[in-house]
């Protein structure tokens, strides 16, 4: 039996607009790798030196220390996270204490779903058997392309492709709870034959399949060389013009330094502390963050000038998460919330 295609993520969602404020963010990335074995031609990864030093952009890996500290500091929120996803501006496979990772979050009961973000290169059976027994929810695999040909041209590396399936069968058929979750870009399938191609060289290897439209996220990068005209969202639907950004209502970012960014746009539009130091509750229910979000519903996004010139919500945003209509209701609620310092 084949994967579930998936063509709309909205499911199960809940209105935004009627359940804000959070006491807790839906979702929080971890970014525990700023480093990848691979150099994508749309990611940030592919850049020389001497753009990512102008982008103050620091290849590194996010200590165990402040990790921990971090997961510690998830206790005081009043609920439980809904997914915690360990990713980052590389491959989280790469970090030595991924495994470790895991299992802390898992022992600490901090999510209801702990999840990891990867190329899957480095996917072979010892690290799958290590990720399965550490309880790892769900795996979200990125493919770069239908052959090793496809694999060079895209991401500058040779891989052995038929050692690349065999290692996605093996965690796929020796897994136990884990989702898998299987996607490709739109601008890699040139044609109907490479979508069918797709599917039927993954389908069989995950419990959920999708392509996804590539979205612009760096101003440094002209993704109209991709060939994409950017005209749908990320699951291929047509865009929706709104303004109000959901994306920090309901998630936040936590960087390789341990400080809490509103979201995953590089520069950041703001920064909030330390969530290893201060705690992620104290900066999530605090009044910097609270400010930065009410701003956003008084469509002063032209005084920030990342959010100014962003139009990444537009692409990830699902129908749910809407808030235009309830910009000025949502004002005067978060304006009630008792500051905090």
């Amino acid at each position: 039996m084949g994967a579930k295609a998936i063509t709309n993520k909205n499911a199960c969602r809940v209105e935004l607009g009627k359940v804000l404020p959070l006491k807790a963010p839906f979702s929080v990335q971890m970014y525990v790798a700023n480093v990848c074995n691979f150099k994508c031609s749309y990611c940030l990864q592919s850049s020389d030196a001497e753009t990512l030093k102008s982008m103050s952009f620091q290849k590194k890996l996010m200590s165990l220390e402040v990790y921990k500290k971090c997961i510690d500091g998830f206790k005081a929120l009043k609920t439980r996270l809904k997914v915690l996803v360990l990713v980052g501006w590389g491959e989280p496979l790469l970090h030595p204490d991924i495994i470790e990772m895991v299992r802390y979050a898992k022992s600490n009961n901090i999510a209801d779903k702990i999840e990891i973000l990867s190329n899957a290169s480095l996917l072979k059976p010892a690290v799958a058997d290590r990720l399965i027994e550490a309880g790892l929810d769900s795996l979200r695999i990125s493919i770069q392309g239908l052959n090793s040909g496809d694999y060079k041209q895209v991401s500058g590396v040779d891989i052995d492709f038929n050692e690349f399936i065999s290692n996605l069968k093996y965690f796929y058929h020796n897994k136990k709870s884990t989702n898998v979750y299987m996607k490709i870009m739109d601008i890699m399938l040139k044609n109907n034959e490479d979508r069918e191609e797709f599917f039927r060289l993954f389908g069989e290897l995950c419990d959920e399949i999708a392509v996804e439209s590539l979205i612009p996220v760096l101003n440094e990068f002209d993704y109209t060389e991709f060939g994409s005209d950017f005209s749908t969202e990320l699951m291929g639907n047509r865009i929706v013009d709104t303004d109000i950004c959901a994306l920090p209502f309901y998630s936040c970012i936590i960087d390789v330094d341990g400080l809490v960014l509103p979201c995953c746009v590089f520069p950041p539009p703001a920064v909030f502390g330390s969530a290893a130091e201060r705690g992620l509750d104290s900066i999530w229910n605090g009044k910097e963050y609270n400010s930065f979000l009410i701003k956003l519903l008084q469509h002063k996004k032209a005084q920030m000038p990342v959010c100014k010139q962003c139009q990444r919500h537009t692409h990830v945003m699902r129908p749910s998460d809407y808030l235009d209509k309830y910009a000025q209701e949502l004002e005067e609620r978060y304006k009630l919330i008792p500051p905090h310092a």
